[in-house]
């Protein structure tokens, strides 16, 4: 298999995940030159085929030369038992994006999406000049990848401002992929024509404070809210209750960062982009703290090539909704 048809099973592979109504200790997938095969706590019987078995122990019983075995060890890191007869291109896209297929376990267990925050910034941690300037921090490389993420998760999620600043489309163009959920946090009075099309088949879901007020372009959820903000854990679970277990946030900064102080990031995918702004717009802003103890700690971290620049990639410790 190269690296497409790889990416073609792994999307198959995290709709299988998701509607799989048991538990399993491990799965396997093929690909039979047609499709896809995918098995639950079964090995396939074929031979001479580049089958990926996937397990969440470190044990596991002896498989052909030919079968690629991939152990999951956390949110973001899968390592490989056995490497079959994939390239080493195809092993490394392999182990970045494997674990996102499974995100939806862990929806399951902490009964809330599962978050991936994404930006790029310079190295003094700028998204955005102080104009607004963005374009293109991130290196093409990058914009592939924020595709693909957009393509493993149910929902990607924006606020007002990103909206008004940006419009965005939040369409999977640059990969193969289905369009995630479109979710804005906002009101229902503001213009949403960017991301509406005839062809969409889910309205946007927009999510805020006050009364509901008719908007036929979205679908309007109202939570309630401490200081003019809403906690990021009851969006999460506000998703979840609508059958989106991953969410993608493309921000703005004030999102990001309103999510990151209410521990509702599990992920964190920093783009590192080999520029200098020296001001600019920020890219975390978080209440200030007196001791190094009281930062954010990351409990799993990795650095990842992205082309010609690095992205650290972070997990964070699951908080359940309360």
């Amino acid at each position: 298999m190269n690296e497409n048809r790889i990416w073609k099973a792994l999307l198959r592979l995290r709709v299988a995940v998701k509607l799989c109504p048991h538990p399993f200790k491990y799965c396997s997938f093929y690909d039979n030159g047609v499709d896809f095969v995918i098995h639950f706590d079964q090995l396939p019987e074929v031979s001479e085929q580049a089958v990926v078995v996937i397990s969440f122990t470190p044990h596991f019983e002896e498989c052909a030369a030919s079968v690629t075995i991939v152990q999951l060890l956390n949110l973001i890191d899968a390592k490989i038992i056995q490497r079959g007869l994939l390239s080493e291109d195809v092993i490394g896209f392999l182990k970045r994006y494997l674990p996102y297929c499974f995100l939806s376990l862990n929806a399951k267990e902490a009964k809330r999406a599962i978050s991936i925050a994404h930006f790029a910034q310079s190295l003094d941690g700028k998204i955005a000049t102080h104009l607004g300037d963005s374009k293109w921090i991130g290196n093409e490389e990058n914009l592939i990848h924020a595709h693909r993420m957009r393509a493993m998760c149910d929902a990607i999620l924006i606020g007002k401002e990103t909206l008004q600043a940006d419009q965005p489309r939040l369409t999977v163009r640059r990969v193969e992929g289905e369009d995630p959920r479109k979710v804005v946090l906002g009101s229902p009075d503001a213009d949403y024509g960017c991301l509406t099309s005839a062809d969409q088949k889910d309205q946007v879901l927009l999510i805020g404070q006050q009364s509901s007020t008719i908007n036929h372009q979205v679908q309007y959820c109202q939570l309630a809210g401490k200081n003019g903000k809403i906690d990021g854990l009851d969006i999460l679970s506000l998703l979840y209750e609508q059958n989106l277990h991953s969410v993608y946030i493309e921000g703005g900064a004030k999102t990001t960062s309103n999510f990151l102080h209410d521990q509702g990031v599990d992920i964190l995918q920093l783009h590192i982009s080999p520029l200098v702004f020296g001001s600019g717009i920020q890219g975390v802003v978080l209440p200030k703290i007196e001791a190094v103890a009281e930062s954010i700690q990351f409990q799993h971290f990795q650095y990842q090539n992205i082309g010609d620049s690095i992205m650290f990639v972070g997990s964070l410790a699951i908080k359940q909704s309360s």
